[in-house]
């Protein structure tokens, strides 16, 4: 795993006037926070991989005032991210593919399956309560049907250029259940629920960590070297900028106007 300082944000469009942002709670125990998930104003959950090996689930109940390590049945290997079919139900995994699963909102999280094929994850998605999918660091595509109990390989390799983080964030956009997107050396698109992708016409000598797409029709697509994609026809074309020198993790909107690109250097 690299040791990466994440030294960078990058405002797409600022807000007027200046904002506060307290540290909530330190733990040396912790070394990298890797997802993040909020169920309400209240609770929510947290989690990454720990100083001394392995990972951990981490709740607050508070609004994030405070956080408490979530009770495991075993020792869970590194986490890199999670998805939730709804307010309760949900799934984390990473290192090795291994899957952990929470039936009450991330207080308690139990081993669930480890997959064939061994590898590291970098996402997963649910598009309906028994359809998933699960994308590996290796760019290898995968399907479930079953509510993630068997997994099928889908053809076409998303292929990893200039791979600068090992946890990239949040890869998949989908607008509805049929129609996605996912990022790579590249951005590929879905119109059968992850079936079939096809790579779009955007540009491949980067690697892209993340999408957002605000509805059918337009998004951006941020990558490494501080790359930025931009789609106004449902990623038909994509135009091409640069916004920072250094490479962009992760992408999130506030609304239509106002955006948030995080990211940052070894």
């Amino acid at each position: 795993m690299k040791n990466t300082l994440l030294t960078i944000l990058v405002v797409l469009i600022s807000f007027s006037g200046s904002a506060q942002w307290n540290m909530s709670q330190l733990d040396s125990n912790v070394y990298e926070i890797m997802d993040l998930h909020f169920f309400n104003q209240d609770t929510g959950v947290i989690t990454g991989f720990l100083s001394y090996g392995g990972g951990f689930h981490m709740r607050t109940i508070d609004g994030g005032n405070n956080w408490t390590l979530s009770d495991t049945s075993t020792h869970t290997s590194g986490r890199d991210i999670m998805g939730f079919v709804n307010d309760t139900l949900g799934y984390s995994t990473g290192q090795d593919g291994i899957l952990y699963k929470t039936y009450n909102q991330g207080e308690t999280w139990s081993w669930f399956k480890t997959p064939a094929m061994h590898e590291d994850v970098n996402g997963l998605i649910h598009l309906t309560d028994s359809v998933s999918l699960y994308k590996t660091d290796g760019g290898q595509m995968f399907r479930s049907t079953d509510s993630l109990n068997s997994w099928s390989y889908i053809q076409g390799k998303i292929n990893v250029k200039d791979y600068f983080h090992a946890h990239a964030t949040h890869p998949f956009r989908f607008i509805n259940d049929s129609i996605g997107f996912v990022t790579g050396n590249g951005i590929y698109k879905t119109i059968n629920q992850g079936l079939n992708w096809i790579l779009t016409d955007a540009d491949t000598n980067h690697y892209y960590n993340s999408i957002y797409m605000f509805n059918e029709f337009n998004g951006f697509a941020v990558g490494n070297n501080g790359v930025l994609l931009k789609t106004l026809d449902g990623g038909v074309s994509w135009s091409k900028s640069f916004i920072s020198t250094q490479n962009l993790l992760d992408l999130t909107f506030v609304n239509d106007s106002i955006g948030f690109a995080v990211g940052g250097g070894i």
